[in-house]
Parts: C-alpha cells; sequence; structure tokens
C-alpha cells in the first residue's frame, strides 16, 4: 500500500508539473516572454513620453539650449526612429510580441485631442484648451507578431493677445540622417525663433491671415 501511496503521489506531482507549465504558454507563447515584451513597451512608452517633455522643455529654454535623450539602448535592429518634418513628428517603430494598444487605430498619450495633427483636423488648437503636441500610439498585429508606432507631434497652437490673433508652433527639423534603428540618442538643440508675418503669415481655413512663431528645433541622431 505505502508504495501504490507513492505511486500516485508521484503522479499528481508531474501532473501538476505538466499543468503548471501547461497555463505557462498563451496562444503558444511563453509567459515569461510576454510579460517580458510587455515590460519592453511599457519601458519604451516612458521614454517616449520622456522625449516629449524634453523637447518642450528645450522649447521654452531659449536659443542655445540643448539635451541628449536616450530612447534605446539595446541594438536590437527591431526598433526604428524617423524625423518627418513635413508632418512635423518624430516616429518610433518597435517590433515585438502581443501588443497591449487597441489594433489599427491612433491613441492620446498625451495631449487632449487630434487637432491639427497628421492623424486629426484643424488648423489649430487653442492655448487655453491643450497642448502645444501630442504622443500618439498604434498597434497592427499580425499573428503572433505586432508592429506598434509611437509618434511625438508638434501643432499650430492659436492664441489671442493684445496685438490680435496669434499661431505658435515648435519646428522640428533634422541634422544629417533623418532615420535611426537599433540603439538611439536623440540630440536636440533650440535654434531660436523665427516669425512668419505679413505675405507669409499662416491662411487658415477662414482666409484669415495669421502670424506664427515657430520655435525651430534641430535633432540629431548619435
Amino acid at each position: 500500500m505505502e508504495g501504490q501511496a507513492q505511486a500516485i503521489t508521484a503522479v499528481l506531482i508531474t501532473s501538476v508539473v505538466v499543468g503548471t507549465v501547461a497555463t505557462s504558454y498563451t496562444w503558444g507563447v511563453p509567459l515569461l516572454e510576454k510579460q517580458q515584451n510587455q515590460a519592453e513597451l511599457e519601458r519604451t512608452e516612458q521614454n517616449v513620453l520622456g522625449l516629449y517633455n524634453q523637447i518642450v522643455e528645450v522649447s521654452q529654454g531659449g536659443e542655445g539650449t540643448s539635451a541628449e535623450i536616450d530612447l534605446f539602448e539595446s541594438s536590437n535592429s527591431d526598433t526604428r526612429v524617423r524625423v518627418n518634418e513635413k508632418q512635423n513628428y518624430i516616429e518610433i517603430r518597435k517590433r515585438g510580441g502581443n501588443s497591449p494598444y487597441p489594433v489599427d487605430t491612433w491613441t492620446l498619450l498625451k495631449g487632449n485631442s487630434l487637432q491639427n495633427l497628421s492623424v486629426g483636423s484643424g488648423a489649430y488648437a487653442r492655448s487655453n484648451d491643450d497642448l502645444p503636441g501630442a504622443v500618439l500610439v498604434r498597434s497592427i498585429n499580425a499573428e503572433e507578431e505586432s508592429l506598434v508606432t509611437y509618434r511625438v507631434e508638434f501643432r499650430n497652437m492659436l492664441a489671442d493677445t493684445p496685438s490680435g490673433r496669434e499661431l505658435s508652433r515648435i519646428n522640428l527639423t533634422a541634422e544629417g540622417q533623418t532615420s535611426s534603428s537599433g540603439s538611439t540618442t536623440i540630440f536636440v538643440s533650440n535654434q531660436g525663433k523665427a516669425w512668419e508675418r505679413g505675405s507669409q503669415a499662416v491662411e487658415l481655413p477662414n482666409q484669415e491671415k495669421v502670424p506664427r512663431e515657430n520655435t525651430e528645433l534641430v535633432l540629431g541622431f548619435r
């Protein structure tokens, strides 16, 4: 009887171990790997939000202010960063496991609206209602892998001043290369302010011409 009891106990222990290992897999991906992917995406999100905050700080610091931001310490080629000067954003793309973000739709991580963003509408956002820029994220899933895209984007901000209505914008310009992959450090430098007035003023949809103050930031990869 004692031998039978030991045999039954061994079978039960084996069953528990097998069951535990089996539950460590979801859709064929080890649970530990999923947790690592999740932690890596969380770090990336915090780095992207930090990038936005640093750019705003440099823009407010005056001409000559600069900063270096480490986005990725790993040389993993699954990450890519590029600057889109025309639409005034920095895009960070990362491949990995299952993503927690909504699929095929842009979600705001920072900012109150999509006003005057590349994925939104409108000629401006109001300075007393919104932030000078936004951080967005979108996920595209393909089988067991996802492509997560973050954007740090800046827009026209409209303000009523004693001299009339004015626009302001943080303007991004790339120095040298416009993209980088793997380990990436971004250098940001404030080059001062430049006005668009008179014939160079920005024309709104109602045909009103409004002067715009651009804070010129130069970005470089290191």
